[in-house]
């Protein structure tokens, strides 16, 4: 099912969906109009979902105040509860080994809604966050192109906590997958990171990261070929120390 046709803006997320065929307690999002979405079994859901109290709270992004399962959105119980039962395997239909995914500390989980692929957001060890990814029934056969987050939504880098504060080289790519891979491509022993939400994050990642990357003499910015992605990080690039940026096209050279 996909979302509604509507201009209706999103005003609360991390909110437990009502529909007893999915019961996760923190996909659903409501809108300005009181209808809502579930992001985890991709419904649609009808205006006055919630009571009218509920709706109150959450027009003031109060959410911690809808019910106990509600609360868990932006917690780290909340990540915890979704990471239980995945386990650390090698992504086989991307080719990354089951080596480079513990490195990185991706986890699988099959859910009645088909597979799905967890990206942890760390802080001092712990992590505080999960960008998820939905393969779908069969993961050989999906362009794994749907997203959601478990915590709250994150602005960085993903996976500077695996790499000192300076290096000599740091490579910046347009998403996880491919971060992966080039990590994998080194054997996991230099710096990769990759931008949160596509190229289009990719400047303000950069500025919210600017001091860790302030320690790497060289900076790579590993973008798609297409127009938009590098004109990306062209605009990025300004923001970054004068001859130290070094911008190029998949896939790297040897």
């Amino acid at each position: 099912m996909t979302k509604p046709k509507t201009d209706s803006p999103i005003i609360a997320t991390g909110l437990p969906c009502p529909l007893p065929d999915c019961g996760s307690s923190d996909a659903a999002s409501l809108r300005e109009d009181t209808s809502g979405y579930c992001f985890s079994c991709e419904s649609n859901l009808a205006k006055g979902w919630l009571d009218s109290t509920d709706v109150v709270h959450a027009k003031a992004m109060d959410v911690r105040t809808l019910n106990k399962a509600a609360a868990k959105g932006r917690t780290v119980e909340a990540v915890e509860e979704k990471l239980e039962g995945s386990s650390v395997v090698a992504w086989v239909p991307r080719k990354i080994s089951q080596a480079t995914m513990e490195h990185w500390d991706v986890r699988m989980k099959s859910t009645p809604f088909g597979w799905e692929v967890y990206e942890p957001w760390k802080e001092g060890g712990a992590t505080v966050a999960l960008k998820v990814r939905k393969l779908g029934k069969d993961p050989k056969n999906n362009p794994d192109k749907k997203f959601y987050w478990v915590g709250k939504e994150q602005k960085g880098l993903w996976g500077k906590w695996l790499w000192g504060s300076k290096g000599k080289y740091v490579v910046i790519t347009e998403g996880g997958v491919d971060a992966l891979s080039v990590s994998q491509a080194f054997r996991n022993q230099y710096a990769v990171v990759s931008v949160p939400n596509g190229h289009g994050s990719l400047r303000n990642a950069i500025a919210h990261d600017m001091e860790w990357l302030s320690g790497y003499e060289n900076i790579v910015l590993l973008m798609d070929s297409e127009v938009k992605a590098q004109q990306s990080a062209r605009e990025a690039a300004r923001l970054l120390p004068p001859g130290r940026v070094r911008i190029r096209l998949p896939p790297l050279p040897s």
